[in-house]
């Protein structure tokens, strides 16, 4: 009888640890099959997913931003300073009717994003109410064919870039040959630049229209030249708006001081590049270098 009873409980405990196997290998099957599921393309930010091409459109809109000098309009926010402007980084406020799942609700802290003076995306930032901070969305790629990439690739151009402007060398020639007389007229000796091997350079201001809002809209730009004619760089201006306390009045108290509000201040900032390779300003014909004026203007 005790042999019988015996042999029940050791049956009953392999019974038990089959399906104890079985259970196991089922919970990792299933568990397998959801890692090997690609996450949703885009950007994930707490519960909300940004796609792709919304963020590239915020990005689009911020880096035209750039180039409006009105003082109503809407400009891009420093986020991060530095020494050197050039690597200043910019936030813009991400619509909340782009995630996924908003359902078009308007937060108190809107997710941003930033980038750079080149308009390069540098990340994007959603507001984590608990800890009071912006965190890093992350960033789930698309999985992408090298076939159809590679056919969807525009033939490489001939351009230029200086902050936020990019322009075809082509694009440039066209607006100097546009305004030559009054252009030619009008450059300044760039200063120090008598120094260089091709130098005294001279620069001069054009201008490129663009359509902003069914609204024509004239972004200006400067170029150098060198005394060959021969672009060495560009100048470009950016608007842009930085955050500072409020100024103190003489009777505000310490305590109104350390809760000082911050208020808003329009600004503009002057990005220098000075380009690796020079090309001629008028390829077609020969300019009549005028005389180099004798005014100096910086740079700043």
């Amino acid at each position: 009888m005790k042999n019988l009873r015996y042999i029940f409980i050791i049956q009953s405990l392999r019974l038990g640890a089959v399906f104890l196997i079985l259970s196991i290998s089922a919970h990792a099957s299933v568990m397998q099959r959801r890692m090997s599921q690609p996450a949703e393309p885009g950007y994930h930010c707490n519960n909300q997913i940004y796609l792709f091409s919304d963020i590239e459109t915020v990005r689009q809109k911020a880096c035209k931003a750039f180039t409006y000098p009105r003082k109503e309009s809407r400009r891009p926010l420093v986020n991060t300073y530095s020494d050197n402007v050039e690597n200043w980084i910019f936030e813009w406020s991400i619509p909340a009717c782009l995630a996924k799942y908003s359902k078009g609700v308007n937060r108190a802290t809107p997710d941003k994003i930033t980038f750079n003076n080149s308009c390069e995306l540098t990340g994007v930032l959603s507001y984590d109410s608990a800890s009071s901070k912006y965190n890093l969305c992350a960033k789930v790629p698309e999985v992408s064919t090298s076939a159809s990439s590679r056919m969807n690739q525009d033939p490489v151009k001939s351009f230029i870039q200086c902050g936020s402007l990019s322009l075809e060398i082509i694009e440039i020639q066209r607006h100097a040959s546009a305004q030559s007389t009054r252009f030619m007229e009008g450059f300044v000796e760039v200063e120090n630049s008598s120094f260089e091997v091709d130098g005294p350079w001279r620069r001069n201001v054009l201008g490129k229209i663009v359509s902003v809002h069914n609204r024509l809209h004239n972004i200006y730009y400067e170029v150098m030249i060198n005394n060959q004619n021969e672009v060495r760089g560009m100048v470009v201006t950016h608007y842009i708006r930085s955050v500072g306390p409020a100024a103190a009045k003489c009777n505000d108290n310490k305590h109104d001081l350390l809760h000082m509000k911050k208020h808003r201040e329009n600004r503009c900032i002057r990005l220098v590049c000075i380009f690796n390779t020079k090309f001629e300003l008028f390829p077609n014909r020969l300019a009549l270098i005028p005389s180099i004026s004798r005014k100096r203007k910086t740079l700043k």
